[in-house]
């Protein structure tokens, strides 16, 4: 692409509001549909460009609340996209370049699944939206063949969330997906997914009653994934979907640990060094404290870590009944939370009721 001619089509890709995108200003440019850029080498212009597609995808996505709608008149601009990234998404290929819209970040590092995560996103978002049009031979060659850009030692979640509504949208995807009966690769399980969000969370309620503040996906993905472990334990041994595992966050949980730093400073403080990673970027923050409080344990409890997947799930879940009925009560609640509540408690029935069978069986 021409250098004018990429600045002209960069200047019209920032015009649009990522954040909040008019539907129709968007179809009105005419923009998405131009096959050319779809397959232009990884650049600032592309990535842009993959950041417009999505969020249009995602908007259509949200209207449709989640896969329940039909959207009538824009299904031709569903298929014409999705047709696109069928053919591209074989051979597109992604750098290790860092690019950031608001001007270059000297020493980030990164890796091409963090670049590609906007295009795989914009494919799988597309795929769902395609569930009632296109065919599902069709749908599974697009799934399975992004993968492709999933590295074997990379950990898909961690770079999905960088960016909690890109995150809990995927999810609530896949999951479409898998009820429609697409047979999906085994890099997309949508209950796996959900496993890992929350194991990557250290399963604290206080970040899922954020994404359900500040989220539109959060409540479906609170809400079907519960039906769907409730589901699970109900039908199926429990035991089968109990343990949760990646050799990839368990190695940087293990990096990620929180640090007390031997360093005193004068007086009576003290200097406490925490470092953590954010995506491929370690981050080092350093806090200073009296030496005259006391000390405060940082460490997980060692009868937490032996709890099983599920168990921990329950507990998050159960931590997040008891702080949704407050804001119930108070009043505060952003909606109603009431089929947040009941789908908890409904989790906490079924869970009581696999626990007894298992300790019933146990006995002699």
């Amino acid at each position: 692409m021409e250098e004018i001619k990429a600045l002209k089509v960069l200047d019209e890709l920032s015009r649009v509001n990522i954040d909040n995108p008019d539907l129709t200003d968007v179809l009105e440019s005419r923009i998405l549909f131009d096959h050319s850029l779809y397959s232009i080498p990884d650049c600032a212009v592309r990535r842009r460009f993959f950041s417009v597609v999505e969020c249009f995808l995602i908007s259509l996505w949200q209207r449709s609340c989640f896969g329940c709608k039909c959207f009538g008149e824009v299904t031709q601009h569903v298929v014409f996209i999705f047709n696109i990234l069928k053919d591209v998404v074989q051979e597109i290929s992604f750098n290790t370049e860092t690019v950031w819209f608001g001007g270059e970040q000297s020493g980030l590092e990164t890796n091409p699944l963090n670049n590609a995560v906007v295009f795989l996103s914009c494919c799988w978002h597309v795929a769902a939206l395609a569930v009632n049009t296109c065919e599902a031979s069709e749908i599974q060659g697009l799934l399975k063949a992004s993968t492709r850009m999933i590295p074997q030692r990379s950990c898909l979640l961690t770079a999905l969330l960088t960016q909690d509504e890109r995150c809990l949208s995927v999810a609530v995807v896949l999951l479409r997906l898998e009820a429609a009966k697409i047979n999906t690769p085994s890099q997309l399980k949508a209950m796996w997914l959900f496993r890992h969000t929350l194991f990557s969370i250290a399963y604290d309620h206080e970040v899922v009653l954020d994404w359900l503040h500040s989220e539109l996906a959060a409540v479906p993905f609170v809400l079907r994934f519960l039906k769907m472990l409730i589901k699970q334990q109900r039908d199926i041994d429990g035991q089968q979907y109990s343990s949760f595992s990646c050799s990839q966050c368990y190695e940087r949980n293990k990096k990620t640990r929180f640090v007390r730093s031997k360093t005193v400073s004068s007086g009576n403080d003290l200097t406490l060094r925490i470092g953590q990673l954010h995506g491929d970027l370690y981050v080092t923050t350093s806090y200073t404290f009296s030496k005259i409080e006391r000390e405060v344990c940082l460490m997980v409890p060692k009868s937490i870590e032996k709890e099983s997947g599920d168990q921990q799930i329950v507990k998050c879940f159960e931590n997040l009944r008891t702080s949704c009925i407050r804001l119930q009560n108070s009043g505060d609640a952003p909606f109603n939370m009431m089929p947040v509540i009941e789908t908890v408690q409904q989790l906490q029935r079924t869970y009581s009721g696999e626990c007894y069978c298992v300790s019933t069986q146990r006995q002699p």
